[in-house]
């Protein structure tokens, strides 16, 4: 980041940071949060994750590297889910957060999701407290070719609003983290205050040793594997690797593409390469 006012690694002393997303933690689907975490508290920062909860789910308890705080709904109805929507038009989180930013006295706030980026940013702010924007996609090009199905999703994965909120977001908040250069030089005209923190592993991941190593190609034995694991979906491309699958596959036939998973895509790949002869 350009300016070093809430850069974490440069604080002596440890801070509370709290780390804010939309979905219910802990999730495979937010792995940068246990990234984030394991890395913060080895340096003896506390972590606290503020998410959405079930009425079955405790309102605070532990895991590896911080605590989790849930707004749990009083009851299971209509109107107390929809209270409970993680939008950014809903006060309700932005009351919850400020709250909670105040009773535990957070240091400085990470927004890992633009549903509840703004809300973030105003609790936030008046406890005035700096908050770094975590933006893991290009959220507007994702929303062009994810799937839309019903009026509330064609307005929720509207391209158009999921710019200008990303916009909004990205120009009020600190500073703004972005997984890639690429993506960090398109949001720059947004926030000057931008750095990229790619996707590495976690330590304990690679503590062992192994690593990828080049295997020789061999026209006879164990086939060589590329392996695509993860919700298979359309912003995965693996329609396109299937493509050029059947192209290699003509030149290299000891290769072996092993697509591990399931989604609303499987179906569709599945045919694809019934028709390609795979």
């Amino acid at each position: 980041m350009k300016k070093r006012d809430v850069t974490i690694e440069t604080r002596t002393k440890p801070m509370r940071i709290g780390i804010v997303t939309a979905h219910r933690y802990p999730t495979p689907r937010e792995v940068r949060i246990t990234k984030f975490s394991a890395s913060l508290s080895k340096r003896g920062h506390e972590c606290l994750v503020f998410c959405p909860g079930e009425i079955a789910d405790a309102p605070e308890n532990r895991f590896d590297h911080g605590r989790i705080l849930r707004r749990i709904p009083g009851r299971i109805n209509l109107s107390a889910r929809i209270r409970g929507l993680p939008v950014p038009i809903n006060t309700g989180w932005t009351s919850w957060l400020s709250q909670q930013f105040r009773r535990h006295a957070v240091d400085v706030v990470i927004a890992r999701d633009l549903r509840l980026t703004l809300p973030a940013i105003r609790a936030a702010h008046c406890n005035d407290v700096k908050l770094v924007l975590d933006i893991a996609e290009h959220y507007p090009g994702m929303m062009k070719i994810v799937h839309k199905k019903g009026f509330a999703s064609h307005i929720s994965r509207n391209p158009w609003l999921i710019s200008w909120l990303e916009a909004i977001s990205a120009r009020k908040a600190d500073a703004v983290w972005a997984v890639c250069e690429e993506n960090a030089e398109r949001l720059a005209r947004h926030n000057p205050r931008i750095e990229v923190i790619n996707n590495y592993p976690i330590s304990s991941e690679t503590a062992s040793g192994e690593t990828c190593r080049h295997r020789t190609y061999q026209t006879a034995g164990e086939p060589v594997r590329i392996v695509s694991f993860g919700l298979i979906n359309e912003i995965r491309g693996l329609d396109l690797a299937i493509k050029a699958f059947a192209i290699l596959s003509r030149d290299l036939p000891n290769v072996c593409l092993v697509i591990c998973g399931d989604g609303p895509m499987r179906p569709a790949l599945e045919g694809q390469v019934k028709a390609l002869d795979l």
